[in-house]
């Protein structure tokens, strides 16, 4: 993917459209900086959009498309200031906030999902969104170990 692409509002729609399928709209830090590399990756993006791909959890994904998803601990290291940043931003657009070891989502600033306002990136990430939340309902420990992010 274009660096130009892979920026910080970007990433505050991927922090919303994610967070907006979580129960409880709230997700742990260390799970959150897990968004960007889930939504910022075309083929990982694909699969998860793809409603035809169906799966248990992050061990079964895992397994069942290793190529894709081996690269995930790349994707967390190269994105890791970018997913910082991006957290900041959406504090400061007031779209999150940040609550002990939590980021809540606080009111929704992109209201629409089509690929004309919020282009073909966006609307893919919006397509992926309940299915990364998903997989990001799973402890946190399991996500790590599962998708093989070393610390």
């Amino acid at each position: 993917m274009n660096s130009l692409i892979k920026n910080e509002v970007l990433g505050t729609l991927a922090i919303q459209a994610i967070l907006s399928h979580i129960p409880e709209q709230r997700l742990e830090l260390t799970k959150a900086l897990l968004i960007l590399p889930f939504a910022f990756n075309k083929r990982i993006r694909s699969i998860l959009k793809n409603k035809n791909v169906v799966f248990v959890g992050s061990r079964d994904l895992a397994l069942s498309f290793p190529k894709d998803f081996a690269s995930i601990n790349n994707h967390y290291l190269d994105l890791s200031t970018t997913s910082l940043n991006t957290m900041l931003l959406s504090c400061e657009m007031d779209l999150t906030r940040f609550d002990e070891n939590f980021l809540f989502l606080t009111k929704e600033v992109f209201t629409s999902e089509t690929a004309k306002s919020v282009g073909k990136v966006g609307n893919e990430i919006f397509l992926a969104a309940p299915r990364i939340a998903k997989i990001l309902e799973e402890s946190a420990a399991d996500l790590y170990q599962n998708f093989r992010i070393s610390l």
